[in-house]
Formats: C-alpha cells, sequence, structure tokens
C-alpha cells in the first residue's frame, strides 16, 4: 500500500494485443509478428507505416524494413515491449565482446532513427558515453564505416563519435587511419585540434551535457 506522499505510479499505455502486424525484415525478409499498438506507440514510423494509405499489403498488414538486420530488429523488439536495451544479440562470435557490443549499439541507433524512436536513440547515446566512461574502449574502423555509410552528415550519432574519439589517444587512430572513412577523419581532426589541452577520457567528455548528443525532433531540448 503506498502512503500519501508517494508519487503515484504513471498508468502503462493499453494495448491491443489482439492486433498484431508482420515485419519483414532485411533482404531475406525474414518475418516478425509484433503487436501493432505497442510498435505504433514507440515509433511514428510504425503508425505512418500502418496508416491504411502507407501499408506494403494493407490485407496482410505487412511492413518492410530491408535496412535492418535480425539480431538489430530483435534488439528493437525487445526495446519496445520492455523499454530496456537488450545487448544480448551482439555476435560475440565474431567479435570481441567490447567491439560487438559498440556495434549493436550503433546499429541500434540507426535502426531507432529510421523508425523515428527518439526516445531509443537518446537512451543508446547516453549508454555510449557510459561505456566509454567506464571502460575507455574506441570504437571498431569496421562500426565507423558503418556509421558514415549509413547516416548522414547532420547525424547525432557522427558528432557522439566524433567526439568520443577525439578523447582518445593520437596514437588510436593513427594505427588505423587506412580503414577509416575520409569524412571521419577530417571531422575527427578539426575536433581533435579545437581541443588545445587534448583533454582524453573522462575530462573530456565530461565538459558537455548529454542534451548536446540527443536527437530532438520537435527542437525542444531535453536539458540533461
Amino acid at each position: 500500500m503506498s502512503s500519501a506522499n508517494e508519487e503515484p505510479a504513471k498508468k502503462r499505455p493499453k494495448h491491443d494485443y489482439k492486433d498484431t502486424i508482420t515485419v519483414l525484415v532485411g533482404h531475406e525478409r525474414t518475418p516478425y509478428m509484433v503487436h501493432k499498438t505497442v510498435f505504433c506507440t514507440q515509433s511514428p514510423f510504425f503508425q505512418t507505416a500502418t496508416n491504411g494509405n502507407y501499408w506494403l499489403e494493407a490485407k496482410e498488414k505487412t511492413v518492410s524494413v530491408p535496412e535492418a538486420t535480425e539480431d538489430t530488429f530483435e534488439a528493437y523488439i525487445h526495446w519496445a515491449y520492455t523499454s530496456a536495451i537488450d545487448l544480448s544479440t551482439a555476435p560475440k562470435a565474431t567479435a570481441s565482446h567490447k567491439h560487438a557490443d559498440w556495434d549493436i549499439i550503433t546499429r541500434l541507433w540507426i535502426l531507432a532513427d529510421m523508425l523515428m524512436d527518439e526516445q531509443l536513440c537518446n537512451g543508446l547515446t547516453d549508454l555510449m558515453l557510459t561505456k566509454f566512461d567506464e571502460d575507455y574502449y574506441c570504437m571498431h574502423p569496421a562500426t565507423l564505416c558503418t556509421i558514415w555509410e549509413q547516416t548522414s552528415a547532420e547525424s547525432q550519432l557522427r558528432k557522439v563519435c566524433i567526439d568520443i574519439m577525439s578523447c582518445t589517444s593520437w596514437e588510436n587512430i593513427e594505427a588505423d587511419a587506412t580503414k577509416l572513412p575520409q569524412e571521419f577523419l577530417i571531422e575527427f581532426m578539426r575536433r581533435y585540434f579545437e581541443n588545445e589541452e587534448h583533454m582524453v577520457g573522462r575530462q573530456g567528455l565530461h565538459r558537455y551535457k548529454k542534451c548536446r548528443y540527443h536527437v530532438h525532433r520537435d527542437s525542444t531540448k531535453c536539458g540533461s
């Protein structure tokens, strides 16, 4: 029984668990059946895609997401139903544990941005900042290549990656320079030499509020 001074628990949105849609994921069009209201509540993309005029197959209630991979979409499903970020879908068999975590975080961010899920984008950004704070581990060149191939020049994901990498040592970048995107290297050099004191690690990133890297589609700053 709650006391008079306690804040009332937030009401969970009511979902219609009888109304489902099929999401076709990746170029293999792997089908995932999910609850329409859960995904529409979380994602403006699904709100639009299930709005009759935009259905791929209206009678079959099908939405195609060819840009996603199965492991990334499964991580999104977990988020949509639980509001928790799960990194367990990372393919750890083909990469080191830390590299795999960075990879799934950035690929999930790219998917969340495409689905217009601002809350997830910002949660993943905060997770990236926390991970760097804790283990001071650089992103793999392949991860950075994926980001620069699949995002625009104005992407907030690019901004946070540039600032994270500019707070590492110069030797970390120099060793992988030939494997990195040219656009990344140009922006990295600019940011690195703007940092006159060359502050690295925690003190480098702690100059900024998290809001600097957040997505604000309605132009309202979160202030975090």
